[in-house]
């Protein structure tokens, strides 16, 4: 049996755009109007971006595919998209079978990665059962699914987000135009306007991901501790400044025989620290 090992993990962000004809833009009702399986609906190309969440927490590579890049032929583009996700997942499985690809993106598990397969299957890259594979039995994190548990729902229902609602909730400075606009801009040959504006929502998906992991780990601070837990723990400690700080963060409970986690976020992100620090988290540490 392998070992599952989160170190080599790999996470690949991605966005696509679509372009959809003039006689189906004027589609009644709130539905995504781009379908592979439709005449003359185009994948016009995307960005990918690859990280090793263990390893760092800025991403090492940004890929990007078009299809005026690939003589304005869509096999070809499906073509070098498929190699590239190929390539991915044959070395994880092949080299790394300890770790996980994993697709994030919003609406990605929805939208993205069932377009791509019906585009992979059109153009036969591969048989079905390897493009299940490779689409269907990587991990997904979908961003506008994940990020439900920190919005305030008053909803009376789970039911996804939107882009917009996330980018407000999570602070980012930026402004997300309706994706309808990509089609007036690929029928005007504004390729380079296309390829600024995906890079740009591909790279709000890395720091809506960022925001997300931030706060689900802040969430994993705990009001309260033994003291035995804390003080088996602070004997790791290098030096009386990282313990000082560490224990400022703290009102002890002698009744309770507890450390009290003090109120603020800036108190969790400094337990936070010291715990990755110092590998709290590592229960086979002394």
């Amino acid at each position: 049996m392998i070992k599952f090992s989160y170190s080599n993990t790999k996470i690949i962000i991605y966005d696509l755009e679509f372009y959809v004809p003039v006689k189906d833009q004027a589609e009644i009702g709130n539905v995504f109007k781009s379908n592979p399986y439709k005449s003359n609906h185009l994948l016009l190309g995307g960005s990918f971006i690859e990280f090793l969440p263990f390893k760092s927490s800025k991403y090492t590579e940004q890929r990007q595919f078009w299809i005026w890049e690939n003589d304005n032929n869509e096999r070809t583009l499906v073509d070098r998209i498929y190699q590239y996700l190929n390539e991915k997942y044959i070395k994880i499985k092949t080299q790394m079978p300890e770790s996980d690809l994993i697709f994030c993106g919003i609406g990605i598990s929805r939208i993205d990665s069932n377009y791509l397969f019906a585009k992979f299957k059109q153009y036969m890259m591969d048989t079905e059962e390897r493009l299940f594979e490779l689409l269907f039995t990587s991990r997904y994190l979908d961003l506008e699914q994940i990020s439900i548990p920190f919005f305030k729902n008053r909803r009376k229902i789970l039911y996804p987000y939107s882009t917009k609602e996330m980018i407000g909730k999570f602070r980012l400075d930026t402004v997300r135009e309706d994706g309808s606009g990509v089609w007036s801009l690929y029928e005007n040959g504004m390729y380079e306007k296309i390829q600024e504006r995906n890079t740009t929502e591909t790279e709000d998906m890395f720091k809506i991901y960022q925001a997300v992991l931030d706060l689900s780990r802040l969430n994993a601070i705990a009001p309260k501790y033994s003291i035995d837990s804390i003080n088996r723990f602070s004997k790791r400690f290098k030096g009386n400044a990282d313990k000082e700080s560490f224990f400022d963060c703290f009102a002890l409970n002698d009744e309770e025989e507890r450390y009290i986690l003090k109120d603020g976020e800036d108190y969790k992100r400094i337990v936070l620290y010291f715990f990755d620090k110092y590998s709290y988290w590592n229960r086979k540490a002394t």
